[in-house]
């Protein structure tokens, strides 16, 4: 009873700000006269999204798809090199320039490159979301590993463990709220990805068709895949922090401790 008085203390000052904000655009609308292509009234947004809604989902599952692969290949490669950077100094010296510099180059530069090398196929979106997903993942895995506690490495060799022990009984654990945290914000960079890869190179998913509809000053419809855009993003972040609380439920322990 008292969890569930907590959760609705979190959530419901989020909740009346939002509602206030759309009764504020609803009525605001309505006074003013703004015509919908200008800025359409959250009925009419509804409205579109209810009529829509075939339209929109065969979007949706376009851009989950080019969202979920990228992420899953950015994740295993960022953590892969994180590793390589960890264990192997040469390796460090060599690779932290390269992925430093991975980042300096514009994503929406790489795109028609990508599309003329692999074609008009979901391989450039994967790769673009892959490419903005993996520098944040390397990055914090490799700060979660190397922050452990010296004492306990200190400790664990002094009873005799190994390299492997000490990694996966010390700074595989250590590093799992880095990686954790670090997997939150690329699955909503992910989302970002996959929207700017459909502009520049695709007839589907919601980006394609948000740029369509702003063409075509189908604002309603336009207004509708930026929300579903953004609540895809929103629940993939709720999704992986569920994982987070699963995986490492000591952190969640700490957090309610501390609050």
């Amino acid at each position: 009873m008292k969890a569930t008085s907590n959760k609705l203390k979190e959530f419901l000052p989020p909740l009346l700000l939002i509602t206030a904000i759309i009764l504020f655009w609803e009525f605001a609308s309505i006074w003013f006269k703004i015509p919908d292509y200008l800025l359409p009234r959250p009925t009419r947004i509804v409205e579109v999204t209810i009529a829509k809604h075939q339209t929109l989902l065969n979007h949706l599952r376009i851009t989950l798809e080019e969202v979920l692969l990228g992420f899953v290949v950015g994740f295993v490669v960022g953590y892969g090199l994180a590793l390589l950077m960890f264990f192997s100094k040469t390796l460090r010296r060599a690779l932290n320039p390269i992925v430093v510099i991975s980042q300096t180059v514009p994503v929406i530069a790489l795109g028609p490159i990508l599309v003329i090398w692999l074609g008009y196929n979901i391989w450039p979106k994967i790769i673009i979301v892959a490419l903005i997903v993996f520098f944040p993942l390397t990055v914090n895995t490799f700060d979660g590993l190397i922050s452990c506690d010296p004492d306990l490495i200190t400790m664990l060799k002094s009873m005799g463990a190994n390299r492997w022990q000490i990694f996966t009984k010390i700074q595989q654990p250590n590093a799992m709220p880095f990686i954790t945290s670090a997997s939150k914000v690329a699955i909503t960079f992910s989302v970002i990805g996959a929207v700017v890869a459909e502009w520049i190179g695709s007839d589907k998913g919601l980006g394609a068709y948000i740029l369509q509809t702003n063409a075509q000053i189908r604002t309603p419809e336009m207004f509708s895949a930026i929300f579903i855009t953004s609540l895809m993003g929103i629940v993939m972040f709720f999704i992986v922090q569920a994982i987070e609380n699963m995986v490492i439920p000591w952190q969640k322990g700490g957090k309610t401790k501390r609050s």
